[in-house]
Parts: C-alpha cells; structure tokens; sequence
C-alpha cells in the first residue's frame, strides 16, 4: 500500500495544486493593478485629456460606471462639445 494514494491524499494534492494556480493568479491581477495603463502614459506625454473609455481603462471599470461617477460629480472632470474629458493629473490626485 505504499504506492497506492487514499482518497484523502489525492484530494490534498488536488487542493495543493488549485491553490499554486489561485495564487499565480493572484500575482498576475496584484502586477496589473500596479502598472498604469499605456494610455496614461501616453496622455501624460501628450499633455491630452482622456475620454470616457480610456478613463474607464485607467480606473478599471466600465464606461457606464465613469458616466455614473460623472453624474454623482465623483470624480473631476471637463466638458468640451458636449464630450466628456478627464485631465491624467486631476485624475492622478483625485486617485490618491
């Protein structure tokens, strides 16, 4: 009975192996909630303002929750033919 695993121990090892995948994945989100987006850094080169999705790609949530914000004033933002703009610093200090 050496060779042979019991039932508990094949669930133990099973369990081992989907928590080594839970924390890579884990890790993965933690490194890409800590780098900013490319059209951050981008819009800080070019001194532009962001729109409705790159605003939405840079707080990491869907356009209608930055319509949403906008509407409640939670967060500062410009308007400029009736399009909704977001200043890369004013967002960089609201975040903070």
């Amino acid at each position: 009975m050496d060779g042979i695993k019991l039932p508990a121990e094949i669930e133990r090892d099973n369990l081992n192996v989907r928590m080594d995948r839970i924390e890579r994945k884990i890790d993965f989100l933690i490194e890409q909630l800590s780098t900013e987006p490319d059209c951050v850094d981008e819009a800080k080169d070019d001194n532009k303002l962001l729109g409705v999705q790159e605003a939405s790609i840079y707080y990491r949530v869907s356009p209608k929750t930055i319509y949403n914000w906008v509407y409640m004033r939670k967060i500062p933002f410009r308007k400029l033919n009736g399009k909704l703009l977001f200043d890369v610093d004013d967002f960089k200090n609201y975040r903070k």
